[in-house]
């Protein structure tokens, strides 16, 4: 018979909305679609994790670690990623609006204009 995990298995489509996982190490973890509206994600690790079409709407990320995760088509309105680590971080079709709180270094113009068409470029 085998242990079961303490942790719930986190897989895509997955409902997280008003989540509270401040500090949760999910690195590498596979979230493509999910639901994570108005989450507190403020420290947590998803670097390398899969964000694809995720919907981010209001979810706090202030210094989390989104260090290669793979943001492509997420919903990134009125997100707070004041201090989040960006570095090679796919944003081809990400969305935000000028409600979104992006990290210091990057311009809020040209991160917008990259949201759309690439990913950001950190100066």
């Amino acid at each position: 018979m085998k242990k079961s995990s303490s942790q719930p298995k986190l897989q895509p489509w997955a409902v997280l909305r008003f989540a509270r996982m401040q500090n949760a190490a999910a690195d590498g973890v596979d979230l493509r679609f999910a639901d994570m509206r108005h989450a507190d994600l403020r420290g947590a690790n998803f670097a390398g994790a899969n964000l694809s079409g995720a919907n981010l709407f209001g979810a706090r990320l202030n210094g989390a670690d989104l260090s290669n995760a793979d943001l492509r088509h997420a919903n990134l309105q009125e997100a707070n990623l004041e201090s989040a680590a960006m570095e090679g971080a796919l944003t081809e079709g990400a969305f935000c609006d000028e409600f979104t709180q992006l990290p210091s270094g990057i311009d809020a113009q040209s991160a917008k204009a990259a949201v759309v068409r690439s990913e950001w470029k950190l100066e």
